[in-house]
């Protein structure tokens, strides 16, 4: 990463390391990006920088994902602030928001395999059933905030509040998280994707440009992040950057391997590759509308105190969106509501998305879609596959 222009990645050199195997040495650390400080910390309730540094470099010694790490201990802290699992669940650990210790503690018992890390390392899906089949709790409320899909945990994009966003995690085809779609700053902040079919004729193309950017082996941020020398005393527009930039991958192609390839060609051979894995999803038992589902908290406020958090928000959506007046409501029924509400939009928007895609009901792709991106006769057979 030396020499990038974008410099993503930066290191953390003698940082004393605490806790663990290598307690009292100086190591360097590959230092968390945004979204690393984002799940150890904030969501964890943690703001020490050294802790969060500490458990970021024991995660990457240790092969361990900090974001699913993260998400893992923040639905415990939860579950535990809740009255849902005890100390006795925990092995002792008094797992509030905010105890980095007992998260540090925690995650060097995931690496050795022992007490409350046996546990946190099946994840959380495996750690709802456990609760539900074991400890008889409410796997339908473990279900509305276990932040999970597919057996991986989410990544650090909040989606509560953008419709493309959820669509985007719903429908990915390696985890939810952001590196195959990231529609925050359209649906969101630029408003460029306003209506349903707008929403999934954008869920639908940018996977294929991010999936593109991994055909070649290449960064995907230059894309959007790099303004084109003759642009750069005007506004940045995210469309404008793709233009001038989407055709130099298709450059770099050429460069590296001598073979000429168009954006087309390109598209095309991105397509083929998401239309492959969703197959594959398929014949693993996934792959269909009912793993596209997302927990309620990606979409919605779960609980009172959530939307008493932005109740104005939600009390103007509840009025505007669905010309109803919220002021009688009592506040579970206002959650009913709105709830009703998001989950149909959810299901309108991965209708549209299924049509542009190629895709039946039922999320999978169609023969006709199969043939048209260049994949042999034999896929045919994972569409008959139950």
């Amino acid at each position: 990463w030396f020499g990038c222009s974008i410099a993503c990645k930066k290191s953390i050199n003698d940082f004393k390391l605490r806790t663990g195997p290598y307690a009292g040495r100086k190591v360097s650390i590959d230092s968390p990006d945004y979204e690393i400080l984002a799940s150890l910390g904030a969501n964890c309730g943690v703001f020490n920088l050294e802790a969060v540094l500490e458990m970021n470099f024991y995660c990457n010694t240790y092969g361990i994902d900090a974001v699913s790490y993260a998400c893992i201990m923040a639905f415990l802290m939860e579950c535990y602030e809740r009255g849902i699992i005890n100390d006795e669940f925990t092995g002792g650990h008094k797992l509030k928001f905010g105890n980095y210790r007992a998260m540090l503690s925690v995650l060097h018992e995931m690496a050795d395999g022992r007490g409350l890390g046996i546990i946190a390392a099946i994840g959380i899906q495996g750690i709802k059933e456990l609760l539900a089949e074991e400890y008889n709790e409410d796997i339908d409320f473990l279900n509305d905030i276990g932040l999970v899909q597919n057996g991986i945990e989410f990544g650090s994009y909040m989606s509560k509040e953008s419709l493309a966003q959820q669509a985007s995690y719903g429908m990915t085809n390696k985890s939810p998280q952001q590196d195959q779609c990231w529609m925050i700053s359209m649906d969101k902040i630029k408003n460029s994707i306003p209506t349903i079919d707008n929403k999934a004729q954008a869920v639908t193309i940018f996977p294929i440009f991010r999936t593109m950017f991994g055909i070649v082996g290449l960064c995907r941020l230059p894309w959007n992040n790099i303004i084109p020398i003759h642009l750069k005393n005007s506004p940045k527009h995210e469309g404008e950057i793709i233009k001038e930039h989407i055709e130099d991958y298709c450059l770099l192609y050429e460069a590296v391997t001598g073979n000429k390839m168009s954006l087309k060609e390109m598209m095309l051979a991105s397509d083929r590759i998401s239309t492959f894995q969703r197959l594959f999803n398929k014949r693993m038992g996934k792959g269909t509308r009912e793993f596209d589902k997302l927990p309620y908290r990606a979409m919605g406020p779960v609980t009172q105190s959530e939307y008493l958090s932005k109740q104005e928000m939600y009390d103007a959506q509840i009025r505007n969106d669905l010309n109803m007046s919220p002021d009688n409501l009592s506040l579970d029924k206002k959650i009913e509501i709105l709830r009703e509400y998001r989950n149909r939009q959810y299901e309108q928007l991965i209708d549209a998305t299924y049509k542009i895609r190629g895709w039946d009901n039922n999320g999978v792709p169609t023969a006709e879609k199969i043939k048209s991106v260049g994949l042999t006769e034999e896929y045919l057979e994972y569409i008959k596959e139950k």
